[in-house]
């Protein structure tokens, strides 16, 4: 719950907006470049490595201008099998 109270915190300066975060699932929407991609990225690795699980990207859509982007948190066992 930290890391999402810093994130919602610093939403302004986040290259990238939570849409939802459901138990393991992390929804995010940012903007159609490798910066904000990567940013989502590390904010799923953060999160899901708070409960020391790792996140796995399981889908997303991009538009020309902006993504949305899906991330797992998944016990690395399971996300070996999952890759």
């Amino acid at each position: 719950m930290l890391g999402l109270a810093l994130t919602a915190a610093c939403a302004a300066c986040a290259p990238f907006e939570i849409v939802t975060m459901e138990s393991n699932h992390i929804t995010y929407r940012h903007a159609f470049t490798d910066a904000a991609t990567a940013a989502a990225r590390g904010s799923a690795e953060r999160l899901c490595g708070q409960k020391k699980q790792v996140a796995v990207r399981i889908g997303g859509t991009c538009s020309l201008t902006d993504c949305t982007t899906h991330y797992q948190c998944m016990d690395q066992a399971a996300a070996e099998q999952y890759r």
